[in-house]
């Protein structure tokens, strides 16, 4: 019994549910005997058959033309293969299934390793300079005297000086006059024992000061000043724009981030604790008694919320040995400066790496000894090193969609669409059940 066969001339992707919407050629036509209708052949009576793809009446399924053969003038053998896609796209459109990739919904927070990561990277920085840190720092001369009003060292006070007043300092044992010297023996065994301590800082002098006072040896004025020292710690807070170049997954997974904090060093930080925040807050605070430099990092977003990054630590403190060994050290009163002479040179030569500290061959990882300062740069900076994938990935989005990973109908979604363990009902043979499944889970387009 010949039945009408329709045919069109139809551009489709193998892996899409598109059926064909155009008018159709029909043909009345027989089947093959014998014939699988997964495979058939039609024997169709025509001029020409200029056509690639089928819809058989008989069962209402849709075939992609494999082969034309030609028996004879006006009577062609076609065979065909079934399209399972297009003949039960009702049934796949109804179906419930978990979308690993989609065009239509997506979500690029979702990290996509589909595409590989290339060889080169650019790098950006951020930095601030904190007014804690001084080049020259200074020397904190502790002495045994009258402390006076707001003496924070107890019973020795505490003066700043700079390396010119500490060899102002040195000289006077020099030029101090008999009467002076004689007072001070009263007091100490020798003047120099009045030196309780000498060290040096890379600190900031004002951030401690109380003003100019002259240097008190016991109950003995000098003729040199120094700051006295009023201020035991100073804290600021500065803070560097957090970079988010690509605003996607990739802003985790090819972003590293490493933070340089002076006499510290570099700290890698979690670019997945910093996404979305969008500032970095560095609190600094100092102790001029011990030296001690300790950092708390904080990161925060644009509506306010704060996550605590962590907190470190270290001594700068620069000790410059300061006694009486055999000898008399009367006889050699230039000492405590020529010591502290040679440590500002040492801290101080080479030089300054600057903004690139990341980008050169650091002199030291991790953490920083305090004589390890040389050359350092004392700006706080943050380095986002990125490393860019073959194309962005919104690029790929109608061949191979973006992350999903939700639930869905697919009847909601369209264009590309991948899933996982993809099983649609179908009211048809098991075979054909197995191949859509598999095409769900290979990606199909949706249309």
């Amino acid at each position: 019994m010949a039945l009408p066969l329709r045919c069109w001339a139809f551009s489709k992707r193998e892996n899409s549910t598109a059926v064909p919407t155009g008018a159709a050629t029909e043909f009345n036509v027989n089947l093959k005997a014998p014939c699988s209708m997964n495979n058939p052949t039609f024997l169709i009576s025509a001029d020409t058959f200029p056509f690639n793809y089928m819809q058989y009446t008989g069962n209402g399924s849709y075939y992609w033309v494999t082969d034309v053969v030609s028996v004879r003038n006006g009577l062609w053998e076609v065979s065909g293969e079934i399209d399972v896609l297009a003949t039960y796209k009702a049934e796949i459109q109804s179906t419930n299934a978990f979308v690993m990739f989609s065009q239509q919904i997506y979500d690029l927070n979702i990290i996509d390793n589909r595409l590989p990561s290339v060889l080169n990277f650019s790098t950006q920085y951020a930095s601030a300079t904190p007014t804690s840190f001084d080049t020259d720092g200074f020397y904190c001369l502790v002495v045994a005297g009258q402390g006076g009003s707001g003496n924070t060292g107890g019973f020795t006070k505490m003066y700043g000086m700079s390396a010119s007043q500490m060899r102002a300092f040195a000289d006077e044992f020099y030029t101090m006059d008999e009467n002076a010297l004689t007072e001070l023996r009263d007091f100490f065994v020798s003047p120099y024992n009045s030196v309780v301590d000498v060290f040096w800082v890379p600190f900031t002098l004002s951030g401690y000061g109380g003003g100019d006072d002259s240097i008190i040896l016991g109950n003995v004025a000098l003729e040199i000043n120094g700051e006295v020292i009023v201020q035991r710690n100073h804290s600021e807070t500065v803070t560097l724009t957090i970079v988010h170049p690509y605003s996607d997954y990739r802003d985790v997974t090819d972003v590293n981030r490493v933070l340089y904090l002076p006499f510290v060093g570099f700290v890698n930080l979690d670019s997945a604790d910093l996404y979305g925040l969008t500032t970095l807050s560095v609190q600094i605070e100092t102790d001029l008694f011990v030296g001690g430099i300790v950092y708390r990092v904080y990161a925060t977003s644009s509506a306010g919320a704060q996550v605590f990054l962590g907190i470190y630590g270290e001594s700068a403190k620069g000790n410059v040995p300061v006694g009486q060994n055999s000898g008399n050290l009367l006889k050699s009163p230039s000492l405590v400066y020529n010591v502290a002479q040679n440590l500002f040179n040492y801290f101080t030569a080479g030089e300054q790496i600057g903004e690139g500290v990341y980008a050169g061959q650091p002199r030291a990882s991790g953490t920083f000894s305090s004589t390890a300062m040389a050359n350092m740069p004392l700006d706080v900076q943050l380095c986002t090193q990125i490393r860019n994938r073959s194309e962005a990935p919104t690029a790929q989005n109608a061949v191979q969609g973006n992350a999903c990973g939700r639930t869905l109908s697919l009847g909601s979604l369209s264009g590309y669409v991948q899933t996982r363990g993809a099983s649609v009902a179908i009211d048809g043979e098991l075979d054909h059940c197995r191949r859509i499944n598999a095409f769900l889970d290979g990606g199909v387009y949706i249309e």
